[in-house]
């Protein structure tokens, strides 16, 4: 369920750490130029330049949408996928980009992949969550927590970047 930037960005920081010879050079790395990926990759995030269709989410549906008790990008997906005309049966898997994630409007949420026109305008600070915790699912043993990447990269802003 993973959208391909978030793999990209996690192999290019175990590229980087790759690249050292010695334990003192992993964790030199992992101060610069490990931080360096984040800070580059966010910016990107930031600026709203990155291609919806690398940002993509697949999430596999285990019921219909008027099963579901809690209103999330699963069941915005469902809707505006039926509303198409098209039903999703459980076991399938519906693909979407964020795009307002606190929206309780079906369309403004998310954009289902099969109506996206490659415009569409994702949530930066969505997605900024989703790179702090990619970040934090490799940086973790080196102490980099999601919440030391944002003390240390400045919480997501751009200025601050």
């Amino acid at each position: 369920s993973t959208p391909k930037f978030f793999v990209r960005f996690q192999q290019e920081i175990l590229d980087t750490l790759a690249t050292a010879k010695t334990k003192q050079e992993l964790l030199g790395l992992v101060g610069t130029d490990a931080l360096q990926v984040v800070r580059d990759n966010a910016a990107k995030l930031l600026s709203g330049s990155c291609d919806p269709h690398e940002l993509v989410f697949a999430h596999r549906i285990t019921r219909q949408a008027n099963e579901y008790k809690v209103f999330n990008h699963r069941v915005a997906a469902l809707i505006q996928l039926n509303n198409e005309g098209v039903t999703v049966h459980p076991g399938e898997t519906v693909h979407y980009v964020v795009l307002d994630q606190r929206s309780y409007d079906p369309d403004k949420r998310v954009r289902v992949l099969e109506l996206m026109d490659g415009e569409e305008k994702y949530d930066k600070s969505e997605y900024i969550k989703h790179l702090y915790r990619s970040a934090d699912s490799l940086l973790r043993p080196f102490g980099y927590t999601e919440e030391k990447l944002k003390d240390v990269l400045g919480r997501g802003k751009q200025s601050k970047l």
